[in-house]
């Protein structure tokens, strides 16, 4: 596998090529146009600049991607992709860039999107075993205390602005007034996606995201003795998911304590968060011009790619900083069973270990 990572990925597009007999205007023909050319020979600025990725998270995807008998290379339509997601731009301008007919563009950009929606079942999937108990000690480190080694992921969700169907503009406009879908992310330690869930539209507050999703509908995670970490917007609770939230309004120095380093591990959602909008700004800081339900599908294929950046190395570095305030949710209908005394026990916990009186 290393070595296959390492070989040239102009050598084994035009190898592949020549042993597949396929006709010039396949491969050949476009090797020698500007963006192409660059990212083929592997040229790291290039292909960050045009795609957004590394030359060694390119391969990965390449390589998680099905061979082709005929037709374009598996190589050039994830580079048309990539270089369509990465730029927000037309398939015309995509056509014109590199050399390529407008529908084989067009084609090549409807497949890879179904297949990286097809990719996610395999690219985010939850953790069991010893990597639960790696996941506890990354999320210690980060909250500062053992108190969070039992913490086994961190949920958030954001907004993506998208067009409003029509008559629905009541439904997808959000508390900040703009037309967006939901999308909600479960990661580990290192900002990994564990769990991925969208296609509500903005007027849902975060909590009835959360409970309409199969993590918290299925009860699949965290296991028993987990608990994973949310901000304010969601209930804090331990069942059917142990979920812990800060303290509303913290009013002693226990509280307050609690939610500070609680904010310090929960941090790395948001990172993994900003580090998907700063690599495909394009797609999130822009009104996505598609159908809603293709917009999912956009969103999906953003969070498989993330998974697929952070395996090969390629991170995008955010910074935010952290804090205790916390955000009342909108709604507070939610049952909290025991969940507040099993956040007292844990503050509690880190009270003790801090020494702090």
């Amino acid at each position: 596998m290393l070595d296959l990572l390492k070989n040239d990925l102009t050598e084994s597009l035009l190898l592949r090529s020549i042993q597949r007999r396929r006709a010039p205007y396949c491969v050949r023909g476009v090797t020698d146009r500007g963006p192409i050319w660059e990212i083929l020979r592997g040229d790291e600025f290039q292909t960050r600049r045009h795609l957004r990725v590394t030359p060694h998270a390119l391969r990965l995807l390449v390589l998680r991607t099905e061979r082709k008998r005929h037709g374009w290379s598996r190589e050039l339509e994830v580079i048309m992709f990539l270089f369509w997601l990465a730029c927000g731009t037309s398939y015309r301008v995509i056509s014109t860039t590199f050399g390529i007919p407008l529908t084989s563009v067009s084609s090549a950009v409807r497949k890879m999107l179904q297949v990286m929606v097809d990719m996610l079942r395999d690219s985010i999937r939850l953790p069991h075993g010893d990597e639960l108990n790696a996941i506890g000690r990354g999320f210690a480190a980060r909250g500062g205390s053992r108190v969070f080694s039992k913490c086994v992921g961190a949920i958030d969700g954001s907004h993506v602005r998208v067009f409003c169907p029509s008559g629905q503009n009541e439904q997808y406009i959000n508390r900040k007034l703009f037309y967006s879908l939901q999308f909600q992310l479960l990661v580990d330690s290192s900002g990994k996606i564990l769990d991925f869930f969208t296609g509500f539209p903005g007027s849902v507050h975060d909590a009835r995201v959360l409970r309409h999703s199969s993590l918290y509908v299925n009860a699949m995670y965290p296991p028993q003795g987990y608990f994973i970490i949310g901000d304010g917007g969601y209930p804090c609770r331990v069942t059917p998911i142990c979920l812990m939230t800060p303290f509303r309004a913290a009013a002693n120095p226990l509280e307050l304590l609690f939610n500070t380093h609680l904010s310090k591990a929960r941090i790395v959602v948001e990172q993994a968060i900003g580090m998907m909008k700063t690599r495909w700004r394009s797609i999130f800081t822009k009104v996505i011009e598609l159908k809603v339900e293709k917009a999912v599908k956009v969103i999906a294929a953003c969070a498989a790619l993330h998974n697929i950046c952070v395996l090969a190395g390629d991170i995008f570095q955010v910074e935010l900083r952290e804090n205790g305030i916390v955000h009342p949710p909108q709604h507070q209908n939610d049952v909290e069973a025991a969940g507040d005394d099993f956040r007292l026990q844990l503050a509690m916990q880190l009270q003790n270990e801090l020494n702090v009186a």
